[in-house]
């Protein structure tokens, strides 16, 4: 195993609306880093981060998920949060956790 340190590690969260497309984009980079073998689907209940039954069935994030990855030597941690204000405390927590975070915005939505 490989030691990470402040200068090899970035803790990046995804935060967003509910239904914007954050844990689709952590599966995205999971599976073009080479980390998984399939992009699973929120609609399938086949995602690496959705992975607690009840969030299968509803087809939203109910927790605040961590997954990782390595690329230029530097360890990336995904922390994905639950968007719908109903977990806004699992958001908060995950907050405290990451370094940066990414605004995940659906924005077709806004042209219909």
């Amino acid at each position: 195993m490989k030691d990470y340190n402040y200068k090899n590690l970035r803790n990046v969260g995804l935060i967003g609306h509910g239904a914007t497309g954050k844990t689709s984009l952590a599966e995205a980079l999971l599976f073009y880093t080479n980390n998984t073998d399939r992009l699973g689907k929120v609609e399938d209940g086949t995602t690496v981060m959705d992975y607690e039954q009840e969030e299968k069935k509803r087809g939203i994030s109910l927790s605040t998920s961590i997954a990782s990855f390595e690329e230029n030597n530097t360890k990336i941690n995904i922390v994905d949060m639950p968007g719908y204000f109903d977990f806004q405390g699992e958001m908060v927590q995950g907050m405290r956790a990451v370094d940066i975070a990414t605004i995940v915005v659906l924005l077709y939505q806004v042209f219909k």
